[in-house]
Formats: C-alpha cells, structure tokens, sequence
C-alpha cells in the first residue's frame, strides 16, 4: 500500500467532538491530520502489480478523529497480512499520526505505532532509499521529477485548501508508486515489473478519468509518455 498523510501545525484537540485542547502553554502546536490518501494494489509472484484502488478522505468529511480512524486500521491491517508500506518521509508522518491517534484516545488500534517498530522489512521510504532523507519538503517532488514524472503547474480543483490536500495527497500516491515501480524493477533484476505496473497503472488512471480529473494530467508526464510509446 502507498500511503500518504497530509499534515498542517496548528493548536491540537482532542477527543471526538473535535474539542480544542486547553493548555497552559500557550504556544503548544501540533500537526494536526488533514488528510490521507491510500494507494493499494496486488502484486504476484513475478512482481507484477495489479488491481489498483484508491481512497481518499479528508477531515471536512468527518474530522480528523474518523480520517485518523480510516488511516490506523488500514495499517493494522497491512501490518497484519503482511503488506508492504511505501511511504515518504514516512516515519516523521507515521508519528504525526501516533500522536493523533493518541490525542483522540484511539488506543486499540495500533496501525501506526505498530509500523514504527516493525523489523521485518516490509516498510519502503522512497525518500530515504532513492535521495539524501533529509526530510526538506521538495525532496519528493525533486525525485519524482528525476524519474520524469513531475508537473510543472500541478492542477488542482478549488474547493477550499482541505479538499486541495485531499488531492495532492492523491496525486503523491500515484506518483509515488510509479517511484516504487521503478525500484521493484531494480529488486526484481527484470524490466518487466516496471513496463507491466507502468501499463496498469496507466490503464487505472484512465478508469477514473471522470472521478479524479487531477489524476488525468500525470499520464501527460514524460515517463507515461515513455511507456506509453514503448512496444513491449
């Protein structure tokens, strides 16, 4: 699963009715979840990546207490099947998220907490592998962008900066997992999980042509072209 968590400092609350945290010291933020995107998809033996799905939410939609819900029970699952995790700068958002969940007492879960621990290498930080890690902002855009996967003048729809969020996060799974396939290919010795996930991937963005327009503009991008144009 691709997973991304948009985040903005801000005073924290707590609980589910979303009620401000009274503390004595004034100046105590937090980085509140605004939004979370997730990316999941099958992967065969071959490393051949397929039946893509994706979904989105973000706190408009019900608060932050039920997106942070959604999130942490999507990683406990994962974590439970034994599902790979490919992140950016995943574990600083893994632990914006433990936090959250904690603010709003969402003890029995464990999603986030659980992956922070977890040895058993099935936690991707394409950041970390692919770049310097050192958690600048524009370091994942730069990556993309090395892969030829980037936007000049990304595309979102105006509905208000939560919902603009919501859909940058889903833009970032996407192209994340071009990233990713990029490096299955590499652990797979083989060309073939790239040029077929690329295809796939390909063929899922264009299903959502009417749902998720802002998807629509990646296939545009200097790789889908290339794989696009490529005679496998």
């Amino acid at each position: 699963m691709i997973l991304d968590i948009a985040t903005r400092i801000e005073v924290p609350k707590r609980g589910g009715a979303e009620r401000q945290y009274r503390s004595p010291v004034r100046s105590l933020v937090c980085e509140g979840i605004v939004a979370v995107a997730m990316l999941e998809f099958e992967v065969d033996q071959e490393g051949f990546c397929s039946n893509f799905s994706l979904e989105s939410m973000d706190r408009r939609m019900a608060g932050e207490s039920a997106v942070v819900v959604k999130a942490e029970r999507k990683l406990a699952a994962l974590l439970k099947n034994e599902g790979a995790l490919i992140m950016h700068h995943g574990r600083r958002d893994l632990a914006a998220l433990r936090l959250a969940a904690l603010r709003h007492f969402h003890f029995s879960i464990g999603g986030a907490v659980n992956w922070l621990i977890d040895d058993q290498g099935g936690y991707f930080d394409l950041v970390t592998m692919l770049a310097s890690g050192t958690g600048e902002e524009d370091e994942f855009r730069d990556l993309v962008a090395r892969f030829g996967g980037g936007l000049k003048s990304p595309q979102t729809l105006p509905v208000g900066p939560v919902r603009r969020e919501r859909v940058t996060a889903e833009v970032n799974v996407v192209q994340a997992m071009m990233v990713y396939l990029h490096l299955l290919a590499e652990i797979r010795r083989s060309f073939q999980p790239l040029s077929h996930g690329m295809m796939a991937l390909t063929d899922f963005i264009s299903s959502r042509s009417s749902s998720s327009p802002h998807l629509i503009q990646l296939l545009e991008t200097e790789v889908f072209k290339t794989f696009d144009t490529i005679p496998f």
